[in-house]
């Protein structure tokens, strides 16, 4: 069962896409930033998947992404680190396995959402809430934040 009109009843309007507004650039000192028309004041905010995407289906999601050259990337960066640490004589457990563990980690939260039948049924990706909503937007640009993943995933019309 799907809640999706609690977005709504949280007072949730103007839905924009993701792409759209991270590409608002404004002046932050001496350089620009995205997400230039978020506002650097607290607030609640609400990731949802666009209807639009077509594919609901949590599996083929997944491997759709796991075929990126960014997931891909992460991999590489895993194993390139544990040959070089084993060629050094440290052993290959020294590779950095967080960057295979992370996405994969973060890509297990799609099967959290609602589904029906193994289908995403609610559009409802991510909600949250920030002292300063501009920056926290901006965290989903990055490595460090939980949830980047699944959003950089829906953000992409094939998944690529």
């Amino acid at each position: 069962m799907c809640n999706c009109h609690e977005a709504t009843a949280l007072g949730f309007s103007g839905w924009r896409r993701f792409q759209d507004a991270a590409n608002v650039r404004k002046e932050l000192g001496k350089r620009e930033t995205g997400f230039g028309e978020i506002p650097k004041q607290k607030g609640v905010y609400c990731i949802r998947v666009s209807s639009q995407k077509g594919e609901k289906d949590v599996d083929k999601i997944i491997d759709a992404y796991k075929q990126t050259d960014l997931y891909q990337s992460y991999r590489h960066i895993f194993d390139a680190s544990a040959d070089f640490f084993e060629s050094c004589g440290f052993g290959r457990k020294w590779g950095w396995n967080r960057y295979v563990e992370n996405p994969d980690k973060e890509l297990e939260r799609l099967w959290k959402l609602p589904l029906t039948e193994g289908k995403i049924s609610c559009p409802i990706l991510y909600i949250g809430c920030s002292d300063n909503l501009q920056v926290r937007v901006r965290h989903f640009m990055w490595l460090k934040r939980p949830a980047n993943h699944p959003v950089w995933r829906f953000s992409c019309r094939d998944g690529s």
